[in-house]
């Protein structure tokens, strides 16, 4: 079909776009719109539109500018999205939307080239547009009763969320005078994200979206601060350099201060205890307490603030110490610091912040590693490349057994494939890396449950080698 398309006549084209639409119309009426199938069949309709908008357009070259694509579309699909009501249909209807006004904003720069008129001002209408559409959405699921699943709504709050916290960021870089007002919206949304979303109806991935934006706004004002405008003193390096890991623990103390710990259920749980207790009937507890896993999005709060900590942390002391990567032996004596540094993280990390702020200062420390390795190679007459391979291959192997990180070795074992492939490539013998990587998966995964105290370290190297194994697999 792909192949014979651009052989048919313009009518055949749009003949058998048509066609496919008034077939899965015709599946739509032919069931009932309360039926999944109708549901389905309705949304295929409604993307076949703008598949017959595209061709009309493309045939007839009629020069509308591509926001009116999006727009027109989304109107000729509303009947269809308000008849059927179903989220998925919804959430395109709405990023068609957001996809118009922001292609008008890129082709005119403002509405009717008056209201808003600068090119950053497209985020405030972006959250104008999704704030909308969440309110309407939360306000129709507790008082209409409209089947509204909470992972629509977090899509549609995610638009809103990302468009201010952009918008905030812009006016922090830019202090752009037309969007100073997004300095009394953006708190105002904050504490309208926590009341509703901590008192009205509790979802604590919203709240940890919140702290996200909140984060990533006062990090890029520090670095502003400090970096661009130069306005830091010598006494404060050690105090905002931390800024980052600071924020993410705040950061998740908030959520996890609004993750519900059993209420109301731990009442109804005593007064069944106290009913059945009067029943003669003894309820055997268990005498210690069960742990309570830290939800995933808090993991990713914490995992995404130390990688921001770690990339301000470096970039501070890149500032201090950039004469000494000049020179390879204080670059190879720097790395192996960092590397060390990190081992230490390791060995004491207790969560997922310090987790993944060992694995930036441990990667910052292998790269600068390596750059000394390529300045020290370069003077020998050998093939550079199968040098620095070979020396890179051996750094990955001792990273991938001495450091102890399930993900750290994963990596290791990946990165020491690629550093055997690319010394071999150098000796023409290129296609042997994959054999030799998939060799040492086999070898792994056979021999698994032979080492039982050291499981989860085979584990994480065939992890290491399968990923190898997809790059080189031709």
């Amino acid at each position: 079909m792909a192949y014979n398309w651009a052989e048919m006549g313009r009518w055949l084209r749009f003949g058998v776009v048509q066609g496919a639409l008034v077939l899965v119309v015709g599946v739509a009426v032919w069931a009932n719109t309360s039926r999944v199938d109708a549901k389905v069949a309705l949304t295929a309709a409604s993307l076949l539109v703008g598949v017959l908008l595209a061709l009309f357009g493309q045939t007839y070259q009629t020069g509308a500018d591509p926001w009116q694509l999006f727009f027109i579309w989304a109107l000729l699909i509303l009947p269809w999205v308000y008849i059927v009501r179903f989220e998925l249909l919804w959430l395109l209807w709405l990023g068609l939307l957001n996809a118009a006004l922001g292609l008008y904003f890129h082709t005119w720069g403002g509405v009717m080239n008056v209201w808003f008129a600068s090119s950053e001002a497209v985020f405030g209408w972006l959250f104008m547009l999704n704030t909308i559409a969440l309110a309407v959405w939360e306000w129709g699921g507790k008082r209409r009763n409209w089947h509204v699943s909470p992972w629509s709504l977090r899509i549609v709050a995610l638009g809103s969320g990302v468009s201010i916290t952009l918008l905030m960021m812009t006016y922090v870089v830019d202090t752009t005078p037309s969007i100073a007002s997004v300095l009394v919206v953006y708190p105002l949304w904050l504490i309208a994200l926590y009341g509703v979303y901590r008192r009205w109806r509790s979802d604590v991935l919203l709240i940890a979206g919140g702290c996200v934006s909140a984060i990533s706004v006062v990090t890029l004002l520090l670095a502003r601060l400090l970096l661009w405008e130069g306005a830091w003193q010598e006494g404060e390096f050690n105090d905002d350099r931390y800024c980052g890991i600071g924020d993410g623990r705040r950061g998740r103390r908030v959520a996890e201060a609004t993750t519900p710990r059993g209420f109301p259920m731990t009442r109804d749980a005593d007064d069944l205890k106290a009913r059945l207790s009067q029943a003669g009937i003894i309820i055997n507890e268990p005498t210690t307490p069960v742990p309570l896993g830290t939800p995933w999005f808090v993991r990713l709060l914490q995992a995404f603030s130390g990688w921001l900590a770690a990339l301000f942390l470096l970039g501070f002391i890149a500032m201090g110490m950039v004469f000494l990567v000049e020179s390879p032996v204080a670059s190879l004596t720097i790395g192996l610091v960092m590397i060390s540094a990190a081992f230490g993280l390791f060995r004491k990390a207790q969560s997922d912040l310090l987790e993944h702020l060992g694995l930036a200062i441990s990667f910052a420390g292998q790269l600068l590693i390596a750059w000394a390795l390529a300045a020290f190679w370069e003077a020998f007459a050998y093939p550079f490349w199968s040098l620095l391979g070979w020396s890179l291959f051996g750094l990955q192997c001792a990273l991938a057994l001495v450091m102890p990180s399930q993900a750290h070795r994963s990596f290791s074992a990946f990165a020491a494939c690629v550093a055997l492939y690319m010394a071999l490539v150098a000796n023409a013998m290129g296609p042997v890396a994959s054999g030799m990587a998939l060799l040492a998966l086999t070898a792994l995964w056979s021999n698994e449950f032979r080492w039982p105290t050291r499981i989860n370290h085979v584990q994480a190297w065939g992890y290491g080698f399968w990923w190898a194994c997809w790059p080189f697999r031709d």
